[in-house]
C-alpha cells in the first residue's frame, strides 16, 4: 500500500528527532577536523625529537691532572645532537637510565687519561636500554657507533697534538640495561597498547548502543550495573586471549600470567573510561575517543618521548596517564624500575570511568509518567 505524503513526511521526522540523527550529521565534519589537525601538526619531527632525548655521561677520570676525560665529556656536548647530562656516579645514572630520565648513559673510566698518554687501548661502556620508547631504543644499536667515531677522532686530535705517543685504540662497548628477549617482544608492548584501546572502544560502542534504548528511571540502576559489571568481565576473556597470542609469539610463557593480569587491568580501567564518556557525552565521546585511540603511540610515548610533543598536545599526554597501559607491557615482557606497577594508575582511571558511568547514566534517567486512573 502507497503512502500518504503526509504519512512519509511524519516516517522522515520520526527518523530526524531520533537522537542519532544529529551526531551523524555533525560527526564527520568534526573527526575529519580532529583527525587532520592531529596528523598534519603532531607528526613525529627528528628536529624536535632529538633536543629532547638525553644521554647521560659519567667522568670517573675527573680526578685526574690531564682530565682528559673532563674534555671529552666537554666536547661530546657539543657534538652530539642530543642533551648531556654529566652524572658523578655509575649507579645514578643507572637509576637515570632505569626510570627513563636519559636515553643512555657513557662511563669514562678512571684511568681514562692516563690510559690516552700511554697509547693504550680504551673501553668506554656505552649503557642503553629497551624499555623506553622506540627512538630511545633505537639508540641501542646506532650510539655506540656514533660515539665511536665522535670520540676516536677526539683522541686522535689530542694524539696529534703530543699530548699522546699515538692514537690509542678506543671500544665503545654497548651494554644494555634491559634487553628484549626476542624482536616479537621488542615490538609486542605498542601492539598490545593498540589493541587494548580498539578493544575498548568497540565494546564500549556496542554495550552502550545496547544499554541506551530505555532511559526510564526505574531502568537507571541496572543500566549502571550493566555498563559497570560487563568491561571487567569482557577484558578477563579478551586479556588471556592477548596474553596467549604474546606468549605464544615471543615465547615467553613464564609472563603469561603477569601478562594476563596487566592487559585485564589495564584494559578493564581503558573500558570503564570510554564507557563512562558515551554515558554522559553520548555519541558524542567518539570525537574523543577516536582520536585518542588511533593516536595512543603518540600520546603514550610509544614512538617518542612525551616531551617531543607539539606543547598543545603535550598537556594531554601529562594530564592523563596515557603511558601506564604501555609501561605496564614493557615491564611484564622487557623489564623497568622495581617495584613500578600501572595497577595503581589504571585502578584510579577504572574508579574515574565507573563515577562517569553511574553519573551519566543517572542524569539522562527520565521518571517514568504516573498513570492516571480511570473515572469511576
Amino acid at each position: 500500500m502507497l503512502l500518504t505524503e503526509a504519512a512519509v513526511a511524519q516516517e522522515f521526522l520520526q527518523f530526524v528527532r531520533r537522537p542519532t540523527f544529529r551526531p551523524a550529521i555533525m560527526l564527520p565534519s568534526a573527526i575529519v577536523l580532529i583527525f587532520s589537525l592531529f596528523t598534519l601538526s603532531a607528526a613525529t619531527d627528528p628536529q624536535r625529537v632529538l633536543p629532547v632525548v638525553s644521554v647521560g655521561i659519567v667522568d670517573l677520570d675527573a680526578d685526574s691532572p690531564a682530565a682528559l676525560g673532563t674534555r671529552l665529556a666537554a666536547g661530546l656536548d657539543a657534538a652530539l645532537p642530543m642533551a648531556v647530562i654529566p652524572f658523578a656516579a655509575e649507579a645514578t645514572a643507572r637509576g637515570a637510565l632505569d626510570e627513563g630520565d636519559v636515553a643512555a648513559v657513557l662511563i669514562i673510566p678512571s684511568g681514562f687519561s692516563a690510559a690516552v698518554a700511554a697509547g693504550d687501548a680504551i673501553r668506554l661502556p656505552v649503557l642503553a636500554s629497551q624499555h623506553l620508547s622506540q627512538i630511545e631504543s633505537q639508540l641501542a644499536t646506532t650510539l655506540p657507533a656514533q660515539l665511536q667515531a665522535v670520540i676516536g677522532g677526539a683522541v686522535a686530535g689530542l694524539a696529534s697534538g703530543g699530548e699522546a705517543p699515538a692514537a690509542p685504540t678506543i671500544v665503545v662497548a654497548p651494554e644494555l640495561l634491559h634487553a628484549a628477549p626476542n624482536a616479537t617482544a621488542l615490538v609486542a608492548p605498542p601492539t598490545m597498547l593498540q589493541a587494548t584501546w580498539l578493544a575498548a572502544l568497540a565494546g564500549s560502542i556496542l554495550l552502550f548502543l545496547t544499554t541506551r534504548g530505555d532511559r526510564r528511571r526505574e531502568a537507571a540502576l541496572p543500566v549502571a550495573i550493566l555498563r559497570s559489571a560487563v568491561p571487567p568481565v569482557a577484558f578477563a576473556i579478551a586479556g588471556l586471549v592477548l596474553a596467549f597470542v604474546v606468549c605464544w609469539t615471543t615465547g615467553l610463557w613464564s609472563s603469561f600470567l603477569a601478562l594476563w593480569a596487566t592487559v585485564w587491568i589495564s584494559a578493564t580501567g581503558v573500558a570503564l573510561l570510554s564507557m563512562g564518556l558515551f554515558s554522559v557525552l553520548g555519541f558524542f565521546a567518539i570525537v574523543i575517543l577516536l582520536p585518542t585511540v588511533f593516536y595512543q603511540a603518540a600520546l603514550a610515548g610509544a614512538q617518542a618521548p612525551i616531551a617531543a610533543l607539539p606543547d598543545w598536545l603535550g598537556w594531554a599526554a601529562d594530564l592523563f596517564p596515557f603511558h601506564a597501559v604501555i609501561e605496564g607491557y614493557r615491564r611484564v615482557l622487557i623489564g623497568g624500575p622495581d617495584g613500578w606497577s600501572p595497577w595503581g594508575t589504571m585502578l584510579v582511571v577504572a574508579a574515574s570511568g565507573l563515577a562517569l558511568i553511574w553519573i551519566g547514566t543517572f542524569l539522562y534517567a527520565r521518571r517514568s509518567p504516573v498513570p492516571i486512573a480511570p473515572a469511576a
